[in-house]
């Protein structure tokens, strides 16, 4: 029984293995990955932290900074949805379908392309800010993330690994359902924008959880969802209620606040996943008219 479920598994793993192989090689032998991943992550990642300390009366603490460390994955989602565009228009998807690829194959490889390039990318700004954060026109006074425990760290991962798996999902339904290229570029750039705006990675909540356009388009917004339930946790709020004023640092002086527990994130998250766990085979395409 048990030699015959590997013996049906392995060909999938050999497809896998075959296509994670050749998109992994396609993707890290481009200088442009580097540049847009690596370079371009790290340097909004930067600005936004010496932009919030310099300018703003409020100052950043852990989770607001851990968020724009993180700002990497949209980044690698964004680059991975235009490759994919490319790939329809130029048929190379079509090809490399020849050897009985399923979407999901194709979904499985994006998402573990998109989990190593974003880990990558994050390690490279954690360690940018342990260098930056030496620099006093930074304003940085305090080793923000010694505040973060190892336990912390693990649900932070495992946060992440759920945001990059959706917004996989999102951005191969955007760059393959779409049948016009121009279309497909236009909608992936807006909805970056859109998501980077409303989701409170690159804006204070303290700001945010003020003025109603962000608080009802946020609602809209999936990654919100996401971006919450990791500050949740890197606030420790899920321990001590106080720890909401790492987010929100005049929480005693505003009535409503847009998430107080972990589990409505959470809710959130499980149905965005489930819409487009759904939506993106299902519209899946492989080519591309023009």
């Amino acid at each position: 029984m048990k030699t015959n479920f590997l013996d049906h598994c392995k060909p999938t793993f050999s497809k896998l293995n075959k296509t994670a192989s050749l998109l992994f090689k396609v993707i890290f032998t481009n200088p442009r990955t580097y540049i847009f991943v690596f370079i371009f992550s790290g340097l909004l990642s930067i600005l936004c932290s010496w932009l919030w300390n310099t300018y703003s009366f409020f100052v950043i603490l852990p989770p607001i900074l851990i968020n724009f460390l993180s700002i990497s994955v949209f980044i690698v989602s964004f680059y991975l949805g235009l490759y994919l565009v490319e790939w329809r228009r130029k048929q190379f998807l079509k090809k490399i379908k020849l050897i009985n690829l399923h979407q999901y194959h194709i979904i499985i490889v994006v998402f573990l392309l998109n989990l190593a390039l974003t880990s990558i990318s994050v390690l490279i700004n954690i360690i940018l800010y342990n260098i930056y954060s030496l620099i006093p026109i930074f304003n940085f006074h305090l080793p923000l993330l010694s505040n973060i425990r190892p336990f912390i760290w693990l649900l932070y991962i495992i946060g992440m690994i759920m945001l990059t798996f959706f917004l996989t999902l999102l951005y191969v339904w955007m760059a393959t359902a779409i049948s016009n290229r121009n279309w497909s570029f236009a909608t992936l750039t807006i909805v970056t924008l859109f998501l980077l705006i409303f989701s409170d990675v690159i804006l204070q909540p303290t700001i945010t959880n003020k003025m109603w356009p962000f608080i009802i388009f946020g609602y809209l917004c999936p990654t919100k969802y996401f971006i919450w339930f990791n500050m949740l946790f890197t606030s420790y709020q899920f321990l001590d209620p106080l720890g909401i004023s790492q987010i929100i640092q005049d929480f005693n002086q505003v009535s409503f606040i847009v998430f107080n527990q972990v589990w409505e994130p959470f809710l959130g998250i499980v149905v965005f996943i489930g819409i487009f766990s759904y939506l993106t085979p299902k519209y899946f395409t492989w080519g591309m008219k023009g």
